[in-house]
């Protein structure tokens, strides 16, 4: 995903991120895209509708499931996912993700 063709609403900056939100099918899904080039989106239920699922839970079970995801994160639920290059959203352990 070319993280400069990204059109949306700065609803926030920081120093080393700015928070952009866009608009799917009318609910807003927020991406936090940080000064390194790293991009997240916010795993909310939003997020989850958007990609065919009832909740964030529901999302989790059907992917990586809750036991890996306590396994990778030391939590039982995920706050941001990692948006690839490639577009594609990986749940990774924040210890492996470098941000500065």
């Amino acid at each position: 995903m070319d993280k400069t063709e990204m059109k949306g609403r700065i609803i926030s900056r920081a120093s080393n991120y700015e928070l952009i939100e866009f608009k799917y099918n009318k609910k807003p899904i927020i991406f936090r895209v940080w000064s390194t080039g790293l991009m997240e989106v916010k795993a909310d239920k939003n997020f989850a509708t958007a990609n065919g699922f009832n909740s964030m839970r529901e999302l989790i079970d059907s992917t990586v499931g809750v036991a890996e995801l306590e396994r990778m994160t030391g939590k039982r639920t995920v706050d941001w996912i990692t948006v690839r290059d490639d577009g594609e959203f990986v749940i990774t352990s924040p210890a492996k993700l470098k941000l500065n």
